[in-house]
């Protein structure tokens, strides 16, 4: 595992939202959902990351924690996140809109 992250201390780099399907947490169950983040060209294979959204209000009951990602060359990177759903309800997380978090570049990482 992981034992120090440093992220970099400048603006994220992009918006993570959920995909093309609207997806259902169940109660009190976890998840994981695929989602896509326009990253920029990307060239190499490289770690970002994942915090939630702190400006952004989701669901009552829905948790979603920090997560150190490795995303692949391309514009658009699809990573699969974690999602916890503590309600004694069904959530629903609507296609394409609801944005779960953020992608910060990663400057160092110190394994364990």
């Amino acid at each position: 595992l992981v034992n120090f992250i440093q992220a970099s201390s400048s603006n994220a780099i992009s918006k993570v939202r959920t995909g093309r399907k609207d997806v259902i947490i169940p109660r009190d169950n976890t998840v994981v959902v695929s989602c896509h983040a326009n990253t920029g060209l990307v060239n190499n294979q490289a770690p970002l990351l994942f915090e939630p959204n702190e400006l952004v209000q989701l669901p009552r009951g829905l948790e979603v924690n920090e997560t150190l990602l490795n995303i692949k060359p391309g514009k658009i990177s699809k990573v699969q996140i974690v999602v916890y759903n503590g309600m004694s309800h069904d959530i629903v997380l609507y296609r394409s809109h609801t944005s779960l978090g953020v992608h910060k570049a990663v400057t160092s990482v110190t394994p364990e």
